[in-house]
């Protein structure tokens, strides 16, 4: 297993994994009273895939991100990103990998495909 493609497609067929690589619904979790449910689409890790991080690593992030944890984002733009759930908005999350590489998890406006990119 090489790619998180490939990590992702495994955990999948173990029923271990919240979301699919082609197209995905995030599970439902109650956040600040409300309800976190969105599809993040395709997951396109292009940006991440030659640095050296654990596939294991980024498909646990994006599991994170599709349940509604935003990771090191602060309050306001938290707040943002459980709005923006419902009004359709582009819902951005960030994590820090234990490499110390920042990864910046971005899910487009229409959910059609949530997009992995090293922060900066």
């Amino acid at each position: 297993m090489n790619s998180i493609e490939d990590v992702a497609s495994t955990t999948q067929k173990r029923g271990t994994s919240r979301f699919g690589l082609l197209e995905a619904k995030a599970p439902a979790r109650q956040s600040r009273n409300q309800r976190i449910n969105f599809h993040i689409g395709r997951v396109q890790t292009n940006d991440v895939e030659n640095t050296n991080v654990s596939p294991l690593e980024l498909v646990a992030i994006i599991e994170r991100h599709a349940s509604g944890d935003w990771g090191d984002l602060g309050e306001h733009e938290s707040k943002a990103n459980d709005a923006a759930v419902a009004s359709g908005n582009p819902i951005r999350s960030v994590f820090r990998l234990s490499n110390g590489i920042r990864i910046s998890i971005i899910t487009v406006a229409d959910r059609s495909r949530t997009k992995l990119r090293i922060a900066v």
